[in-house]
């Protein structure tokens, strides 16, 4: 690699040279890089979805039944679980 603004070669994926100190911009990711960013973030995505959903439905079927707001349905379950 060489550098941007006095062309003296410098180590690769420097981030300033080691001769003038100028900053080294870095390197445009190549498509490939980009499309595997692309799938990364889509699955991490996706697993996080996945788990929000199964707490999302305790969630929500814990404040269905158990709900202090519907006597109705906690009464039914009272009922339900003391039947012999």
């Amino acid at each position: 690699m060489y550098c941007i603004e006095c062309g003296a070669q410098i180590p690769e994926n420097s981030k300033f040279c080691s001769h003038c100190g100028k900053k080294q911009l870095a390197a445009e990711p190549t498509l490939k890089e980009k499309v595997a960013e692309v799938i990364i973030e889509k699955e991490i995505t996706r697993q996080i979805i996945e788990a929000h959903k199964s707490s999302i439905d305790y969630q929500f079927l814990f404040l269905l039944v158990l709900s202090p707001t519907n006597p109705c349905l906690a009464k039914s379950l009272c009922i339900v679980s003391a039947a012999p």
